[in-house]
């Protein structure tokens, strides 16, 4: 019985070996999992058994994990396939080998340790994204193949969530950009300064990955920034309008004063001009979309994870009446924004 696939997803399914065994087949990748793990044992004309652990930590085995131990292939996070040989035993009944290179150099080459190797099935590995295994085993390893991702066009994180957002208590840094005092307390007319700085910040958005398959690719975020209220020094969450990101982004900012302040006759006046930073570092639910290349089809999956942010309000300038001339400990206070 044939093994079915989306060929619009999937490299076309091929198996190398004989007919015989019970058809398996052990393929992910839509759901975001690849395979992080492949242990093979060998006879001395045939693959025995394979054991597959997949990104999450599930794991499974096909044929026998008896004879001989031949390794491991442990693969790294974005680590890819970038060529793949299979090779049948000889005689057209069993797989005898398979030899892995990855991107980051690896290779893994487990085979048979009797008989030789004779003719060689290079596999199409398309996007390098080791998604499952399929074929026949029972005792051993009748016939074999990898499934592989064919090479992807986009991905976007969208349709964001952040479930504790409201309830959620911002860490928060005030700045002082200036400050000046103005003692009027003896004059008879008003004096006036300014306050007049800036300060550069950086600002940084993140949305951890979920699963393998973000980390492997390149892809972007469309998504509601979590942003402090910024009219006051009291802390509300609110979400900006969606925006397209990267999976992690900073800028540099500056945010600057130039106010003229006006002590009036009688006063002693503190003019501040603050900011602040606010840290964010909430959890997020959301859908990973992805688009293959060449067939346009596209499939998603659940993701969850946490946004780390950090942004910087507004500047504020906080006037404060420290002494006047008719009561010496008298205080007020103005806030206004700009």
């Amino acid at each position: 019985m044939a093994i079915s696939y989306n060929p619009n997803i999937f490299v076309p399914f091929h198996t190398i070996g004989g007919s015989g065994g019970s058809d398996f087949s052990w393929v992910n990748g839509t759901n975001g999992n690849l395979i992080k793990k492949l242990e093979v044992w060998s006879g001395g004309w045939q693959l025995r058994g394979i054991k597959v652990t997949l990104t999450n930590g599930e794991s499974r085995t096909f044929g026998k994990l008896e004879d001989r131990y031949q390794g491991s292939l442990e693969l790294a996070p974005g680590e890819l396939i970038t060529k793949l040989s299979i090779w049948g035993n000889g005689a057209g009944t069993r797989t005898g080998a398979f030899r892995m290179e990855t991107n980051k150099g690896q290779v893994f080459f487990p085979k048979m340790y009797d008989w030789g190797l004779k003719t060689e099935y290079v596999m199409d590995v398309g996007s390098g994204l080791l998604a499952g295994i399929y074929g026949g085993a029972n005792s051993d390893i009748d016939r074999l193949g990898f499934a592989f991702l064919l090479p992807i066009r986009n991905s976007v994180l969208k349709d964001v969530s952040y479930p504790t957002l409201a309830a959620y208590l911002v860490a928060t840094t005030p700045f002082t950009i200036d400050q000046i005092t103005i003692d009027n307390l003896q004059g008879t007319v008003s004096q006036g300064a300014v306050l007049k700085n800036s300060q550069s910040f950086t600002v940084s958005r993140e949305w951890s990955n979920s699963t393998a398959l973000e980390v492997s690719i390149t892809s972007s975020v469309s998504a509601s920034i979590p942003l402090v209220a910024d009219v006051s020094v009291e802390t509300s969450v609110s979400l900006s309008n969606v925006y397209s990101f990267g999976r992690s982004e900073s800028e540099t900012i500056e945010r600057g004063v130039d106010h003229n302040v006006t002590c009036p006759p009688g006063q002693m006046l503190r003019a501040t001009a603050t900011t602040y930073q606010d840290k964010l570092d909430i959890p997020y639910n959301g859908r990973f979309e992805v688009e293959i290349q060449s067939t346009g089809a596209k499939f998603s999956y659940s993701v969850s994870g946490n946004y780390k942010g950090v942004s910087v309000r507004s500047v504020f300038v906080k006037y404060e009446v420290l002494q006047t001339a008719k009561e010496s400990a008298e205080e007020e206070s103005v806030v206004k924004m700009f």
